[in-house]
């Protein structure tokens, strides 16, 4: 998605969370060769709305790639970690006691 080029894919698994629907992209329902052309086609003749996609799916790809993804993975160990020596100063304290 951050490459700028249209997305058609499978309504499977995670790919309709990231494509949203018709969002970010083109989801195909099915196996159909000839729904696969049309969605093809739709994203190869309808400019403004795959300038619209593009632009979406760049902002969501922005937010969303490795970088933001480790980022927020390393605020949620920092999180557990915090929580982990509260526990274990607590426990320090109530032995002292």
């Amino acid at each position: 998605m951050s490459l700028q080029i249209p997305v058609v894919a499978a309504a499977v698994g995670g790919l309709p969370e990231l494509i949203g629907r018709n969002e970010r992209g083109l989801l195909v329902d099915d196996h159909c060769p000839l729904h696969w052309a049309q969605a093809i086609r739709e994203v190869l003749g309808a400019k403004d709305g795959t300038l619209a996609r593009i632009e979406a799916a760049c902002t969501f790809a922005g937010g969303n790639g490795v970088a933001a993804m480790s980022k927020a993975y390393l605020s949620e160990y920092e999180k557990v970690l915090a929580q982990a020596n509260l526990a274990r100063q607590s426990a320090v304290l109530s032995q002292l006691r």
